[in-house]
């Protein structure tokens, strides 16, 4: 079940993609402009990131790709 604090947030991955495609910015940069739009903290955002897995790797390949982390086995 949802919480009612949950509510506002269970389709943030669809937001996500919606301002990448959009915007035509990086997910890390689309999450900022999530934060702002809707009023919430950084911390929020970033909570959300390690809640919802496509975003994290989405983030996390992006990342290493900007050399950010060190770079991970990738299948494809």
């Amino acid at each position: 079940m949802i919480s009612e604090l949950e509510l506002p947030f269970v389709d943030f991955p669809l937001q996500i993609e919606k301002i990448v495609h959009a915007k035509n910015c990086t997910y890390m940069e689309a999450v900022i402009l999530w934060c702002e739009d809707s009023r919430v903290e950084l911390e929020v955002g970033g909570e959300l990131v390690k809640k919802y897995d496509i975003i994290r790797e989405q983030i996390q390949n992006e990342a290493e790709d900007l050399n950010f982390l060190p770079k991970t086995a990738r299948l494809f």
